[in-house]
């Protein structure tokens, strides 16, 4: 068994074609040779190409899935991924903040599919911001980093967000530079190939 502060726990969606989501993570977490658990956030019914609908778990079920795996494991990192709204995000990351203090938390916002279905059509900045605050990270696309700002400007969004929390600007739907991100922080951005 590994040992307790080398575990993340992911709380993310289901896509079952394993492309995205808590099977993503798991994965990437085994790649990296960290021990990663899972908890359940939406049940997608997707394929790699069409999707269908989304059934959101409860934010309480979410809450009783971490309450079983802080029994056995110590989180150093909990990474969040789909969510049903900014109330269910700050209700976790509030629980989490409390019953796992020390632990960075870091939010992937997903707001579109890879298919287009579209999860969210707006986030109110006054109730994100101070959501952010109690984040260590963000890694949101450019897209997302748009969305969540209400800045068309990827950079001068990111410089924004940055105000709260650390923002991983991922680089996948960059045309100008595919694949490279950017990590802004407090009046400092770094390049990451």
């Amino acid at each position: 068994m590994a040992e307790a502060n080398s575990c993340v726990l992911s709380i993310a969606g289901f896509d079952p074609c394993g492309g995205a989501g808590i099977l993503a993570d798991i994965k990437t977490f085994e790649a990296n040779k960290v021990c990663g658990v899972g908890v359940l956030s939406a049940l997608t019914f997707q394929n790699d190409t069409t999707f269908e609908k989304v059934t959101w778990i409860e934010t309480d079920e979410i809450l009783k899935q971490v309450a079983i795996l802080k029994k056995r494991f110590a989180f150093s990192v909990i990474k969040i991924g789909l969510i049903k709204n900014l109330e269910a995000l700050e209700t976790i990351i509030s629980d989490c903040r409390q019953s796992v203090p020390g632990c960075l938390i870091i939010w992937d916002p997903i707001v579109r599919a890879s298919t287009g279905f579209q999860f969210h059509n707006y986030f109110e900045r006054g109730q994100l911001f101070p959501v952010l605050e109690n984040c260590f990270l963000i890694t949101p696309n450019i897209e997302e980093v748009k969305f969540l700002a209400g800045i068309n400007n990827p950079v001068k969004a990111s410089q924004e967000l940055a105000n709260y929390c650390n923002v991983l600007l991922k680089g996948g739907h960059n045309i100008e530079e595919p694949g490279v991100d950017y990590l802004f922080m407090q009046n400092k951005i770094e390049k990451i190939f």
